[in-house]
């Protein structure tokens, strides 16, 4: 180590203090030799980090509207990777001499003591975690010629993140320069400026806190995935607490599935489905999360509020493609004259209601299911014991003219003057079905497989409700809770909304719908 311009005394003492400090390279400044005795400024070089983003609380709703934070917000330097956040990397040239250790103190050194003379060349430790770009060069290593920095301060050098979970540390070397030697400094922890800086993304969990939380947060609030309990977008903190993790946990298991809508219009934009999520929703957001997180604000998407329309049928309303294919089965029914309404029940008002065999998260709310009327002329139900479980297989009697239509059975006696056993709720009697034709009217609803029926309460055979042998719901893309089940059929159905009405905590709204 040399000190031009220093009385060798003074050397030795200051190259035994220099020996004795901490090697780390987050403690470095380094600075090219001169070997010559002509007294020279010692200069130095430190970074300092500006994320593009925006402060707490603010809530922009363009990247156009994101602004260099020079403020230190947080602690951490921990940037989302989703190929896009940027910062500055501020570059400055020091002046070392009699500088008094106390980076607060380090003078910015001029052209006139730099000579803009020589190249500082800035490199990225793990090119995982993302690139430079600085004019027409990018990639984990860029050259700044001093002259660059004329003025001391340079904040033309940007890292951008990459797709990766990872770190790096951006250090500088000056080489190619009459003036400057290698020295050690010591830097201060959180300081502005640094002698090296450590930049890079994490997996984000509960109780994080950070830019990389905030610019998710932006995501999710883009999304509608983060909303205050006044049901408005919730403000942008930085701090990876409940609603964020809820909001992530609802972003990750809705796009599990198809259901998709423009932000700016509104309309259905599904997703294909290899072009779904395929990772777990558990609240955590790594690597495969926020790729999803991207994937959503390439494509344009937003939280599928009010996705499907509801459609009027004869006797009541369902959600529009549940609507469609129940329309086909009537009309199959039609056919050998059997008629399914008036319907005891289709689409259900959005209220909790406490009532004897009514569940609180029916498919009747989301638009998908369907009481057939359980005074349908000539019908019979046959019990079924499937896994422990009672269901129904319904028989309507038809005329014989329909013997070979589809789903048409004849009964007749066997040799012990028997047909088939039925089950009546009022005395809980069996009795042989009458001999004739009839119509498997739960093979008809079924066998498309959109369609499915229920199973009996366990307490049927003294509750009438319990029976549910008139109810068939819809099998297509079930939802994993209920919120995200009524969501789909109107833009109104947001999560104030649902609490308003009844469903009022998170385990309510997260319930199994069914």
């Amino acid at each position: 180590m040399c000190f031009p311009g220093i009385p060798e005394e003074q050397r030795k003492e200051q190259r035994q203090v220099a020996e004795t400090q901490p090697s780390s390279d987050a403690d470095n400044i380094n600075l090219s030799c001169s070997l010559s005795d002509e007294e020279k400024p010692t200069i130095g070089v430190v970074f300092a980090f500006y994320p593009i983003l925006f402060k707490p609380n603010e809530n922009p709703n363009n990247e156009s509207e994101f602004n260099a934070i020079k403020k230190r917000q947080f602690d951490d330097n921990y940037l989302l990777a989703d190929s896009r956040q940027r910062v500055i990397v501020a570059v400055r040239l020091v002046n070392l001499d009699n500088w008094d250790g106390s980076v607060a103190n380090l003078v910015t050194a001029t052209a006139s003591e730099h000579k803009n003379d020589g190249v500082l060349t800035v490199k990225l430790s793990n090119s995982k975690a993302g690139s430079f770009s600085y004019n027409n060069q990018t990639g984990d290593k860029v050259d700044i010629p001093l002259s660059e920095i004329s003025t001391g301060i340079n904040e033309n050098l940007y890292f951008t993140t990459s797709d990766q979970i990872a770190l790096t540390s951006i250090t500088g070397i000056i080489s190619n320069s009459s003036c400057l030697i290698n020295q050690r400094v010591n830097t201060q922890p959180n300081h502005e400026w640094q002698a090296s800086i450590t930049v890079g993304s994490r997996i984000i969990n509960n109780g994080n806190i950070g830019y990389d939380v905030l610019r998710l947060q932006w995501y999710l609030r883009m999304f509608g995935y983060l909303k205050n309990l006044d049901g408005n977008n919730d403000v942008c903190d930085g701090i990876y607490g409940s609603r964020t993790q809820r909001g992530i946990t609802r972003l990750q298991r809705r796009s599990l599935g198809p259901y998709r809508v423009s932000r700016t219009t509104g309309q259905p934009d599904d997703a294909a489905e290899n072009d779904r999520f395929t990772g777990n929703f558990n609240g955590i957001c790594e690597e495969n999360t926020v790729s999803e997180v991207r994937r959503w604000f390439d494509r344009g998407w937003a939280v599928p509020l009010g996705r499907f329309q509801i459609s009027n049928i004869t006797g009541g309303s369902l959600r529009e493609d549940v609507a469609i294919d129940w329309n086909n089965i009537v009309t199959d029914a039609a056919a050998v004259n059997v008629t399914l309404s008036p319907y005891g029940d289709t689409l259900r008002p959005l209220r909790w209601i406490n009532s004897a065999g009514a569940s609180h998260y029916s498919f009747h709310y989301a638009g998908r299911a369907i009481d057939i009327n359980q005074g349908i002329q000539g019908s019979h139900r046959v019990r079924n014991t499937i896994g422990g479980r009672t269901y129904w297989t319904l028989y309507i009697k038809v005329d014989a003219q329909y013997a070979n239509q589809n789903h048409i059975v004849e009964f007749t006696k066997n040799d012990n003057n028997q047909t088939i056993t039925c089950w009546q709720w009022s005395g809980g009697r069996e009795y042989q079905i009458p001999e004739g034709h009839y119509l498997n009217l739960t093979n008809l609803i079924q066998a498309s497989g959109r369609f499915e029926r229920i199973s009996a309460h366990t307490n049927y055979t003294t509750s009438y409700n319990g029976q549910e042998w008139w109810h068939f719901q819809y099998t297509i893309e079930k939802q994993r809770t209920f919120q995200d089940e009524v969501e789909l059929i109107d833009s109104t159905y947001n999560e104030q909304l649902l609490r308003n009405r009844g469903w009022n905590t998170d385990a309510k709204l997260d319930q199994i719908p069914g």
